[in-house]
Formats: structure tokens, sequence, C-alpha cells
């Protein structure tokens, strides 16, 4: 995990992708919907076809707090150095 969040950070694609999956499904860290958001959302952004695809799932899942928390985490993500 740790791994994949220093990949990530780098703006590593498929290390992004994969870190959305852990927060999806508790691998390694809690579940956290609105983890999973902020990293679907930045490899769907690089293009990464199957992102935007569990992305719009994961959207249809989340509660409405969760989609804010997740939008939220994301801006602050965009905008950090």
């Amino acid at each position: 995990l740790r791994w994949y969040r220093a990949a990530a950070e780098k703006g590593q694609t498929l290390a992004m992708f994969n870190l959305g999956d852990f927060y999806r499904t508790g691998q390694g860290v809690p579940r956290d919907m609105a983890q999973a958001f902020v990293w679907w959302s930045l490899a769907a952004d690089k293009g990464l076809a199957q992102a935007r695809g569990n992305l719009a799932a994961l959207r249809r899942d989340m509660s409405a707090a969760d989609l804010q928390r997740g939008e939220a985490l994301l801006q602050k993500q965009l905008n950090s150095p």
C-alpha cells in the first residue's frame, strides 16, 4: 500500500486506480468510498477507461455525504503542490 500511494502521488495512473480499489474494498485500509472516489477520479482524468467505469458505478452507490466529502478531498488533492 505504501508503494502504491507513493507512486499514485507521483502521478502513476495504475497506482491511482489500485488505491481506489483498496479503498473501495477495504483491502489493507479502512473501507472509504470518498477516498476511492478521489483515486478513481484522478485515474479517470488521466484517461484510464476502467477508472471511468468504476467511478460511474461508485457514484451510484455513494451516499450524498460521501460524495460531497470525496469531491472536497479531490479538490484538496488537485490543489496540493
